[in-house]
């Protein structure tokens, strides 16, 4: 069955990556493991919120993993909007790359650089999740969304392969350069009939 958008306007989607957790800032690949935010997170957050409220968001969907919910706490309790939980905006699972840093992957993968050789496909993640199941549980995600909400915008708060995901291999109209969101960053894709669009990216402050 065709899961491609087919409503006229167009779902403004800001998808928001997490804050920092302890894991972010040492580098390692974290995947779909739980791990606790670090002591920067709280700031990060409340720039984020404050942010984030001068935009009319419709709705709220995010990642079950806790550092997700945890970023976005503040602001629907300001707005007042329920999270939907959604199985489908989970990080990829990297299997045995889950917790290793460059130092752990570096002396038996020549060439790695991180974050950038867990997408790029030069190196093979025994029991990882692949890149097409990923793209296709987003794409669905993205598409079963905007049905529900045309004409919105919609905040989703997931994490840095997902929206790398759906930056680079589901927009029409991808960035050149490899585009990795860092905690708190912003990125803007519309739907457009059959097709998604990147609109813009801003930085996590």
């Amino acid at each position: 069955m065709d899961s491609t958008p087919t409503t006229i306007d167009p779902t403004v989607f800001l998808l928001v990556r997490h804050a920092q957790t302890t894991w972010n800032k040492e580098q390692r690949h974290t995947g779909s493991m739980e791990v606790p935010l670090s002591p920067t997170a709280g700031a990060q957050i409340e720039r984020l919120t404050r942010s984030l409220l001068k935009h009319p968001i419709a709705a709220v969907y995010s990642s079950p993993l806790t550092r997700c919910q945890l970023t976005v706490r503040p602001l629907v309790e300001q707005l007042g909007l329920k999270v939907h939980l959604d199985d489908r905006l989970i990080e990829r699972d990297l299997g045995s790359w889950e917790g290793k840093s460059p130092a752990d992957l570096l002396p038996t993968h020549p060439g790695y650089e991180f974050p950038k050789s867990a997408y790029t496909g030069e190196f093979r993640i025994t029991g990882a999740e692949t890149i097409e199941e990923l793209e296709g549980r987003i794409r669905n995600f993205l598409s079963s969304v905007h049905e529900h909400h045309p004409g919105k915008q919609v905040l989703v708060a997931t994490h840095s392969g997902v929206i790398w995901t759906a930056v680079h291999r589901i927009v029409s109209n991808p960035p050149e350069d490899f585009l990795w969101p860092d905690n708190c960053s912003l990125s803007t894709i519309v739907s457009h009939g059959n097709h998604f669009m990147f609109d813009s990216f801003e930085a996590g402050r």
